[in-house]
């Protein structure tokens, strides 16, 4: 197996998981590193071997995911190498969905749901309709619904029990996670979790909290964006500076998010950067949308253009090297120091067939000479099938701008 290429100057070798789409983004971490870039979708038996054999062959010892999924393969490799960020305990809390909303202070009603059951015990156990029911170690909205009636919920769980390569797939992300582990070292880990639908969204506001665990297990508040979403959730945008959190609550959100942190770090979690989609409610409280144990890589372009920070390098260096920041984003927000503001708008499509059939390639390819990023996550020639669908679509293709204020953003 050989990467995608080689580069930087540094003397610490690295090797990096990611999409080759978004591998400059990496550019500030040249002076650093030599990295050695590989771009796969699925961390198998014979492409882990052959990393392995790669990493050896030229003494690599450290490696470092920068997308969803490459968290947990970043992890594993780690581990294979002897270089342990945190626990294993750490990644499977983190990880798995019904986990972290166990962590979580003052959830919504949430359950876990196992397929294998009679139906009619899963039935039981929904307190609330509609409600949520997704997946707990997968991500990307796969296997995502908002399930109205008993009926449906029961088609539901007769399609999963029928699909073998998401069967497939779910037992090869349980295998790398808890590998090595005793049995009786394992909590419930329950394949699907059914949890609380809010119905207005309208009356909801959505963000993603940015933040990091010390070795010492303490919170470091780093950066917030705010999100909006259009007709259909087939076009979002994800903002910064965020317009609608009020920072004489930032201190709040900070304790908020150190009450489920501290759960974590119990259990192992530490020197990572994670983030948290929450809504912030109509009565002003906050709610868990989602905790990942990650940087939030996509926002990378935004804090680059609104704080002239690198998130990436911040992460690497503190996950790798054990150092922290110089500057954080969220101290330049709560004293209004904004280079420029930016969004990331996400495109998503419900329809099917040919991509460059769907959306003008030629001029999206224009818009990279124009725009800090441009990220097409779906190939002109690709044809997307039902089977690629979300709740939200398929995300195609994700436009970083940026501009002199938030009023020329929004126009």
């Amino acid at each position: 197996m050989e990467p995608v290429g080689v580069i930087g100057e540094g003397q610490d070798k690295l090797m990096v998981f990611g999409r080759e789409c978004f591998f400059k983004e990496l550019d500030e971490l040249k002076r650093h590193f030599q990295m050695h870039l590989f771009d796969f979708e699925n961390l198998d038996e014979e492409n882990f071997h052959g990393l392995l054999e790669y990493s050896g062959r030229l003494d690599i010892k450290k490696v470092f995911g920068i997308s969803q999924i490459d968290q947990m393969y970043h992890f594993t490799m780690n581990k294979a190498l002897g270089f342990e960020i945190y626990s294993q305990r750490a990644l499977l809390h983190g990880f798995n969905k019904h986990l972290s909303r166990k962590a979580e202070v003052n959830p919504f009603w949430f359950t876990d749901i196992d397929p294998a059951d009679d139906d009619d015990v899963s039935v039981s156990k929904i307190k609330e309709w509609p409600f949520i029911f997704k997946n707990t170690s997968l991500c990307s909205g796969i296997s995502h619904y908002l399930v109205k009636t008993p009926e449906q919920f029961k088609t539901i769980l007769a399609d999963y029990r029928r699909n073998d390569k998401l069967l497939v797939q779910m037992e090869r992300i349980h295998t790398l996670i808890t590998d090595g582990m005793k049995e009786e070292e394992l909590p419930l880990l329950p394949p699907f979790i059914a949890e609380h639908f809010i119905p207005d969204l309208t009356k909801t506001i959505e963000f993603t909290y940015e933040g990091y665990v010390t070795e010492d297990g303490r919170l470091i508040d780093y950066g917030i964006a705010e999100e909006t979403y259009f007709k259909n959730q087939e076009i979002f945008m994800y903002f910064m500076p965020p317009i609608s959190f009020p920072k004489d609550r930032a201190s709040e959100l900070s304790d908020w998010v150190k009450g489920f942190i501290d759960n974590l770090y119990k259990e192992g979690f530490k020197n990572q950067f994670f983030n948290i989609e929450f809504w912030l409610m109509e009565d002003g409280s906050f709610v868990m949308t989602e905790f990942n144990p990650r940087c939030a890589w996509p926002y990378q372009p935004n804090y680059r253009s609104t704080f002239g920070v690198s998130l990436l390098e911040d992460a690497v260096n503190l996950t790798i090297r054990k150092q922290e920041p110089k500057r954080l984003p969220w101290n330049d927000w709560l004293e209004d120091r904004i280079v420029k503001p930016s969004a990331a708008v996400v495109i998503a499509t419900s329809e099917t067939g040919r991509v460059g059939d769907l959306f003008d390639y030629e001029y999206c390819r224009s818009l990279e000479k124009k725009l800090p990023c441009v990220w097409f996550e779906r190939g002109e020639n690709e044809i997307l099938t039902t089977a690629d669908q979300t709740k939200a679509g398929t995300q195609v293709i994700t436009l970083w701008i940026e501009a002199n204020s938030l009023r020329e953003l929004f126009d």
